[in-house]
């Protein structure tokens, strides 16, 4: 079995690499560069990327940096809901236990 993050960056070939996460692809799904934010959504399956148009796999070059700029929490609830933390509304917590129904 050949694993996502190995060093080796050209497995699977031809149209397979669009079935099956590639080394290359599993690199861009890390990336930290603007180019490929956004892209890479299906960590394992490139071709649902492909489809919805979220595929970035150039041929030419790989990725120059890894990981994030701003780490998630190391707890798991903390990284369950870490995805949402800019969709939420920011309450005082005084105003979110005035609105709370449970009051």
């Amino acid at each position: 079995m050949i694993k996502g993050d190995a060093p080796v960056q050209y497995m699977p070939v031809g149209p397979l690499r669009h079935v099956f996460a590639s080394p290359r692809f599993h690199h861009w799904h890390h990336a930290n560069q603007k180019e490929a934010f956004d892209k890479n959504f299906a960590g394992q399956i490139p071709l649902i990327d492909r489809l919805f148009g979220t595929l970035y796999m150039p041929a030419d070059k790989m990725p120059d940096r890894y990981g994030v700029d701003d780490p998630p929490p190391n707890d798991y609830v903390g990284q369950l809901l870490y995805p949402w933390r800019k969709a939420a509304p920011r309450m005082p917590a005084q105003d979110a236990r005035a609105a709370s129904p449970l009051r």
